[in-house]
């Protein structure tokens, strides 16, 4: 009586513990896919900020040439 009572238990325990590590793991997948999902979008803003600033440094490019050609320009 006594050993199929710990057996039973035993195999509770184990069964208790399948579906604890198959909870985990879902969970653990799940937070993976949020995390990829929030690189990628950061990952897109990264490129449009990227883009902003390189025309924005064109634009003060040509300003500065403008700035020096009127600058070289005799008073």
């Amino acid at each position: 009586m006594r050993s199929e009572f710990r057996r039973l238990l035993i195999g509770i325990v184990f069964i208790a513990l399948g579906i604890y590590t198959t909870v985990w793991s879902n969970a653990q997948t799940e937070e993976i896919e949020r995390l990829q999902l929030l690189n990628r979008v950061t990952n897109e803003e990264l490129q449009m900020v990227r883009q902003v600033v390189k025309e924005q440094n064109a634009k003060l490019q040509e300003k500065n040439k403008e700035i020096a050609k009127l600058e070289s320009q005799p008073k």
